[in-house]
């Protein structure tokens, strides 16, 4: 966010002062918006702060072993469908760092960068919800679905 703001007032100083540009701004800004948000799901996750839909689980006994059984489901379904993007980006970004592949914009950014960043999310994202199935399974967490967002952290 720091980056973003202090682009943005180059660019305006930049424009202003010699009417010119940097030629970059659209560019690593919007990189730098999508590694914020790829970067910040890990701790989201964490604290709680992902949408959860309870329409179901708030009708069930938290402390039922068909709650802590759906729960661990979720979590491994989740596993397996990040694991796919996560898949994916991983062999992007080797491929596009293999063959120099850059952006083809006045910035000629690399690939590999920007999309790195969200490997790097993706990576601290699925760790971090293994951790959370790991916690479901020691019984360290608080299913009560009244509670919304609440992974068992305090």
């Amino acid at each position: 966010m720091v980056y973003m703001v202090c682009h943005i007032l180059l660019e305006i100083f930049v424009r202003s002062a010699f009417a010119t540009s940097t030629f970059s701004l659209d560019e690593l800004i919007g990189y730098s918006v999508a590694a914020c948000a790829y970067l910040g799901l890990g701790y989201t996750l964490e604290k709680g702060g992902l949408i959860r839909v309870n329409l179901v689980l708030s009708k069930m006994n938290p402390l039922s072993g068909v709650r802590k059984t759906i729960e661990v489901l979720c979590c491994i379904g989740t596993l397996i469908a990040m694991g796919l993007p996560l898949w994916y980006f991983g062999r992007s970004v080797i491929v596009k760092y293999g063959s120099g592949y850059t952006s083809g914009t006045m910035f000629n950014a690399p690939q590999w960068i920007p999309e790195g960043f969200l490997l790097v999310g993706l990576i601290i994202f699925w760790i971090q919800l293994l951790a959370y199935l790991f916690r479901v399974l020691g019984n360290q967490v608080d299913l009560d679905a009244t509670r919304a967002a609440n992974l068992g952290i305090e």
